[in-house]
C-alpha cells in the first residue's frame, strides 16, 4: 500500500495530468430518479428542470446539486444530455467528488465535472480542475488545468504499514 501511495504522489507530481485511474461505481442501465423543491418541464423546447436541493440517484451513484437540467432526443422519451450546477457532490460506495458544474453526454456515456475538483475517500484527496467518469466502465480519472498544470494528492498511510 505505501509503494502505491508513494508512485501515485509521484505521478501526480509529474505530469500534466493525473494519470491514476479512479474507480467510482456506476450502473447507466439504472433509471435515475430525481427529487426537488421544484420542476419545470419545457415541452415544446425538450428539457426539464430541477431546481433547490436536488437529489438524483441513478444505481449506486448518487449527486447533489442546485439546479439541474436534463435535454431530451427529439421523440421527448430519452435523455441526451443533462447538467448540474452549484455545489455539485458525487458519492458512490465511500467516495465522493465536489464540483462547481457537471455534464453528462448519454451518448457518451461519460460524466465531466469542474471547477476546484475534489476527489475523496478513507485513505486519498486529490484535487484538480477536471473529473472525467465513464459511465460504462466505472472508470474516472482527475485531470489538472490552468496555471500549473498540477493534480495534487493526499495519502494516508495506514498505522500497520509504516
Amino acid at each position: 500500500m505505501m509503494r502505491l501511495a508513494v508512485s501515485l504522489f509521484l505521478v501526480a507530481l509529474a505530469s500534466p495530468a493525473l494519470a491514476q485511474e479512479y474507480r467510482f461505481a456506476t450502473d447507466a442501465s439504472a433509471p435515475m430518479d430525481i427529487r426537488a423543491d421544484q420542476l419545470i418541464v419545457y415541452y415544446d423546447a425538450s428539457y426539464a428542470e430541477y431546481r433547490g436541493s436536488v437529489h438524483a440517484v441513478q444505481g449506486p451513484l448518487e449527486m447533489r446539486a442546485q439546479k439541474l437540467r436534463i435535454d431530451f432526443a427529439d421523440d421527448n422519451s430519452t435523455v441526451s444530455h443533462w447538467s448540474a450546477e452549484e455545489d455539485i457532490r458525487l458519492t458512490s460506495e465511500g467516495k465522493t467528488a465536489t464540483g462547481q458544474w457537471l455534464r453528462y453526454d448519454a451518448a457518451e456515456e461519460e460524466m465531466r465535472m469542474g471547477d476546484e475538483v475534489r476527489l475523496s475517500d478513507a485513505d486519498l484527496q486529490l484535487t484538480g480542475q477536471l473529473f472525467v467518469l465513464n459511465m460504462a466502465t466505472s472508470r474516472a480519472r482527475l485531470e489538472a488545468q490552468g496555471e500549473d498544470g498540477r493534480a495534487r494528492a493526499r495519502f494516508r498511510v495506514p498505522p500497520e504499514s509504516r
